[in-house]
């Protein structure tokens, strides 16, 4: 074998995993007033601590409504208490609500889809082959609803590989990027 294939392999799978997502776009979205808002606003009163919008998840518009209301009916007391807190706070709904609208979209709901479909699915290829193909989204298409899967194979051909993919009925169509070892052993 030459000395310049033997590193192709690994050459592939770390560029595959520097192109596909990391951390999952879920987990980068907002659902709740960040923990030091939330202890600054338990401080202003008794009011504004027992009231449990403002400490849960917010996962549908009603509940950001609900706690825009809530914050402007109680802008005075939470002035008083620090100048910048209402500001702080409602920057934080309102990106609170950004993320919700986005996670509802169409193009949400299907990153979101893709995002929960590689998650069930990373580790179901057979024979440890998870080790050597990787599957995620692109991060630097301008499309973020692809799905790649790429890396090579020691026991499955390309089509085995393939054909075990698309019978997990990923979300979209994926993009295959598989290196056939055994051709170039």
């Amino acid at each position: 074998m030459d000395a310049a294939l033997k590193w192709e392999p690994d050459f592939l799978l770390r560029k595959l995993n520097e192109i596909i997502s990391k951390p999952p776009v879920r987990e980068m979205l907002h659902d709740r007033i960040p923990e030091d808002l939330l202890q600054q606003i338990d401080e202003c009163s008794v009011d504004l601590r027992d009231y449990p919008i403002l400490h849960g998840i917010f996962d549908n518009k009603e509940k950001v409504k609900l706690a825009k209301l809530f914050l402007a009916n109680n802008k005075k007391q939470i002035e008083r208490f620090s100048q910048d807190l209402y500001t702080e706070v409602m920057d934080a709904i309102k990106e609170i609500d950004e993320d919700l609208k986005w996670s509802k979209s169409k193009q949400g709901s299907l990153v979101l889809a893709i995002e929960d479909w590689l998650e069930r699915n990373k580790n179901s290829i057979p024979g440890n082959e998870e080790k050597t193909i990787v599957m995620g989204r692109n991060i630097f298409d301008d499309n973020p609803c692809n799905i790649i899967i790429g890396g090579y194979s020691k026991r499955m051909s390309n089509i085995e590989i393939e054909d075990f993919i698309l019978g997990l009925n990923p979300p979209v169509q994926p993009l295959f990027i598989i290196l056939n070892v055994n051709a170039v052993a």
